[in-house]
Protein backbone atom coordinates (compact mmCIF):
# COMPACT_ATOMS: atom_id res chain seq x y z
CA UNK A 1 0.00 0.00 0.00
CA UNK A 2 2.85 2.39 0.79
CA UNK A 3 4.45 1.73 -2.65
CA UNK A 4 1.09 2.47 -4.29
CA UNK A 5 0.75 5.76 -2.37
CA UNK A 6 4.26 6.85 -3.40
CA UNK A 7 3.47 5.95 -6.96
CA UNK A 8 0.21 7.95 -6.80
CA UNK A 9 2.01 10.94 -5.31
CA UNK A 10 4.74 10.87 -7.96
CA UNK A 11 2.20 10.56 -10.75
CA UNK A 12 0.19 13.49 -9.39
CA UNK A 13 3.33 15.66 -9.12
CA UNK A 14 4.37 14.79 -12.66
CA UNK A 15 0.86 15.45 -13.92
CA UNK A 16 0.84 18.88 -12.29
CA UNK A 17 4.22 19.77 -13.79
CA UNK A 18 3.18 18.56 -17.27
CA UNK A 19 -0.46 19.66 -17.19
CA UNK A 20 -0.02 22.62 -19.55
CA UNK A 21 2.04 20.61 -22.05
CA UNK A 22 -0.52 17.78 -21.98
CA UNK A 23 -3.37 20.27 -22.34
CA UNK A 24 -1.60 21.81 -25.36
CA UNK A 25 -1.36 18.39 -27.01
CA UNK A 26 -5.09 17.76 -26.54
CA UNK A 27 -5.96 21.28 -27.68
CA UNK A 28 -3.76 21.02 -30.79
CA UNK A 29 -5.63 17.89 -31.84
CA UNK A 30 -9.19 18.93 -30.91
CA UNK A 31 -9.04 22.73 -31.27
CA UNK A 32 -11.48 22.98 -28.35
CA UNK A 33 -10.29 24.07 -24.92
CA UNK A 34 -13.21 22.53 -23.02
CA UNK A 35 -12.82 19.25 -24.83
CA UNK A 36 -9.06 19.33 -24.28
CA UNK A 37 -9.66 19.73 -20.54
CA UNK A 38 -12.05 16.75 -20.55
CA UNK A 39 -9.56 14.65 -22.50
CA UNK A 40 -6.82 15.63 -20.08
CA UNK A 41 -8.90 14.44 -17.13
CA UNK A 42 -9.90 11.22 -18.90
CA UNK A 43 -6.27 10.58 -19.85
CA UNK A 44 -5.12 11.10 -16.28
CA UNK A 45 -7.73 8.63 -15.04
CA UNK A 46 -6.48 6.10 -17.62
CA UNK A 47 -2.89 6.72 -16.56
CA UNK A 48 -3.79 6.48 -12.89
CA UNK A 49 -5.46 3.09 -13.45
CA UNK A 50 -2.46 1.81 -15.45
CA UNK A 51 0.29 3.41 -13.37
CA UNK A 52 1.63 0.01 -12.36
CA UNK A 53 2.38 -0.88 -16.01
CA UNK A 54 5.13 1.72 -16.50
CA UNK A 55 8.53 0.15 -15.98
CA UNK A 56 10.79 3.18 -16.40
CA UNK A 57 9.80 6.12 -14.20
CA UNK A 58 12.02 8.37 -16.35
CA UNK A 59 9.51 7.95 -19.21
CA UNK A 60 6.35 8.94 -17.37
CA UNK A 61 6.15 12.27 -19.23
CA UNK A 62 6.23 10.74 -22.73
CA UNK A 63 3.91 7.97 -21.51
CA UNK A 64 1.34 10.53 -20.34
CA UNK A 65 1.75 12.49 -23.60
CA UNK A 66 1.05 9.31 -25.60
CA UNK A 67 -2.09 8.63 -23.56
CA UNK A 68 -3.34 12.19 -24.14
CA UNK A 69 -2.53 12.00 -27.87
CA UNK A 70 -4.27 8.66 -28.33
CA UNK A 71 -7.31 9.70 -26.30
CA UNK A 72 -7.60 12.91 -28.33
CA UNK A 73 -7.28 11.12 -31.67
CA UNK A 74 -9.83 8.51 -30.60
CA UNK A 75 -12.29 11.25 -29.70
CA UNK A 76 -11.76 13.09 -33.00
CA UNK A 77 -12.27 9.88 -34.98
CA UNK A 78 -15.45 9.13 -33.04
CA UNK A 79 -16.82 12.61 -33.68
CA UNK A 80 -15.95 12.40 -37.38
CA UNK A 81 -17.91 9.17 -37.69
CA UNK A 82 -20.86 11.12 -36.34
CA UNK A 83 -20.26 13.75 -39.02
CA UNK A 84 -18.72 16.45 -36.83
CA UNK A 85 -15.48 18.17 -37.79
CA UNK A 86 -13.55 19.47 -34.80
CA UNK A 87 -10.59 20.70 -36.80
CA UNK A 88 -9.28 21.11 -40.30
CA UNK A 89 -8.77 17.87 -42.18
CA UNK A 90 -5.13 18.72 -42.87
CA UNK A 91 -4.51 19.07 -39.14
CA UNK A 92 -6.17 15.72 -38.52
CA UNK A 93 -4.01 14.11 -41.19
CA UNK A 94 -0.87 15.53 -39.62
CA UNK A 95 -2.00 14.21 -36.26
CA UNK A 96 -2.81 10.79 -37.66
CA UNK A 97 0.57 10.57 -39.37
CA UNK A 98 2.24 11.10 -35.98
CA UNK A 99 0.24 8.20 -34.55
CA UNK A 100 2.30 5.18 -33.59
CA UNK A 101 0.24 2.81 -35.75
CA UNK A 102 2.41 2.52 -38.88
CA UNK A 103 0.69 -0.27 -40.79
CA UNK A 104 0.55 -0.13 -44.57
CA UNK A 105 -3.24 -0.03 -44.73
CA UNK A 106 -3.34 3.12 -42.59
CA UNK A 107 -0.65 4.79 -44.68
CA UNK A 108 -2.53 4.08 -47.91
CA UNK A 109 -5.81 5.26 -46.39
CA UNK A 110 -4.23 8.49 -45.20
CA UNK A 111 -2.55 9.07 -48.58
CA UNK A 112 -5.84 8.61 -50.44
CA UNK A 113 -7.63 10.92 -48.01
CA UNK A 114 -4.93 13.58 -48.46
CA UNK A 115 -5.33 13.35 -52.23
CA UNK A 116 -9.12 13.69 -52.01
CA UNK A 117 -8.80 16.69 -49.72
CA UNK A 118 -6.26 18.35 -52.01
CA UNK A 119 -8.56 17.78 -55.01
CA UNK A 120 -11.45 19.39 -53.16
CA UNK A 121 -9.32 22.35 -52.10
CA UNK A 122 -8.33 22.92 -55.73
CA UNK A 123 -12.02 22.81 -56.77
CA UNK A 124 -12.98 25.58 -54.34
CA UNK A 125 -13.76 28.98 -55.86
CA UNK A 126 -10.59 31.12 -55.80
CA UNK A 127 -11.81 33.50 -53.08
CA UNK A 128 -12.82 30.65 -50.70
CA UNK A 129 -9.67 28.69 -51.51
CA UNK A 130 -7.45 31.68 -50.71
CA UNK A 131 -9.19 32.33 -47.39
CA UNK A 132 -9.16 28.62 -46.49
CA UNK A 133 -5.45 28.20 -47.28
CA UNK A 134 -4.52 31.31 -45.30
CA UNK A 135 -6.37 29.80 -42.34
CA UNK A 136 -5.11 26.23 -42.68
CA UNK A 137 -1.63 26.51 -44.18
CA UNK A 138 -0.49 29.82 -42.70
CA UNK A 139 -2.48 29.56 -39.48
CA UNK A 140 -3.82 33.10 -39.67
CA UNK A 141 -6.76 34.18 -37.54
CA UNK A 142 -9.97 35.33 -39.20
CA UNK A 143 -9.26 38.95 -38.27
CA UNK A 144 -5.79 38.79 -39.88
CA UNK A 145 -7.19 37.23 -43.06
CA UNK A 146 -9.91 39.88 -43.25
CA UNK A 147 -7.36 42.66 -42.92
CA UNK A 148 -4.98 41.12 -45.47
CA UNK A 149 -7.70 40.51 -48.08
CA UNK A 150 -9.73 43.62 -47.22
CA UNK A 151 -12.83 41.56 -46.37
CA UNK A 152 -15.26 41.64 -43.48
CA UNK A 153 -14.43 39.21 -40.69
CA UNK A 154 -17.89 37.64 -41.07
CA UNK A 155 -17.22 37.02 -44.76
CA UNK A 156 -13.95 35.31 -43.90
CA UNK A 157 -15.67 33.07 -41.34
CA UNK A 158 -18.38 32.21 -43.88
CA UNK A 159 -15.79 31.32 -46.54
CA UNK A 160 -13.88 29.11 -44.10
CA UNK A 161 -17.02 27.31 -42.89
CA UNK A 162 -18.33 26.77 -46.42
CA UNK A 163 -14.96 25.51 -47.62
CA UNK A 164 -14.76 23.07 -44.69
CA UNK A 165 -18.30 21.89 -45.34
CA UNK A 166 -17.65 21.41 -49.07
CA UNK A 167 -14.47 19.44 -48.39
CA UNK A 168 -16.06 17.36 -45.64
CA UNK A 169 -19.09 16.43 -47.75
CA UNK A 170 -16.93 15.47 -50.72
CA UNK A 171 -14.43 13.45 -48.72
CA UNK A 172 -16.56 11.68 -46.13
Amino acid sequence: MLQQMISETILIQIYKSLKQRLFNIAYYITKDSFLAEDILQESFIKAFKKRDTIADHEKIGPWLAAIVTNTSIDYVRKEQRKGFVLMDHSMLLNTLSVNKDHNVENKVEVKLLKEKIQEQIEKLPPNKREVFLLKVKEGLKEKEIAKRLKLKEGTVKTHINRARRTIRLAVI
